[in-house]
């Protein structure tokens, strides 16, 4: 059986700042969940779980993203001050 990670606090917060991220970038391009979706040649579900910040993505789907968002990846880590 496999093991499922346990998300701490700061890594659930972490995930929601990486979604709201996403969310922002992709509704700035006026993209709709199944547009930015097909983009990314990602599920509409999995993507809404990624911007809801309760589904994880790897390196290279977050990369993927940024692509079909025409941001960099480093845009996506872009916090608030102090976190």
């Amino acid at each position: 059986m496999a093991q499922q990670a346990v998300l701490n606090r700061r890594d659930c917060q972490l995930l929601q700042m990486i979604g709201a991220n996403i969310v922002y970038y992709r509704k700035r391009l006026g993209l709709t969940q199944e547009k930015m979706a097909e983009k990314a040649d990602i599920s509409r579900v999995h993507l809404a779980r990624v911007e809801a910040g309760i589904g994880t993505a790897s390196l290279p789907l977050l990369f993927t993203i940024s692509e079909a968002l025409d941001i960099p990846l480093k845009a996506l880590f872009d916090f608030p001050e102090g976190y």
